[in-house]
């Protein structure tokens, strides 16, 4: 995945919302991350079977 596509492609009601339309990953494989418990410390943005992209958030 490049740099855009690890962005998500929405925010709805507190949710950012990740869809993988990646050929690589097959289509339309859906992430969704609810941030209305905080920020998470890691968001894996689904791809094929155990495979993803791993984002990590640090607070240093």
């Amino acid at each position: 995945m490049n740099k855009a596509a690890e962005l998500p492609d929405k925010l709805e009601q507190g949710k950012l919302i990740f869809i993988n339309n990646s050929t690589d990953c097959g289509y339309n494989k859906l992430t969704i991350v609810d941030l209305r418990k905080g920020l998470t410390k890691e968001i894996i943005v689904k791809c094929q079977g155990d495979f993803g992209t791993l984002s990590i958030f640090s607070s240093e």
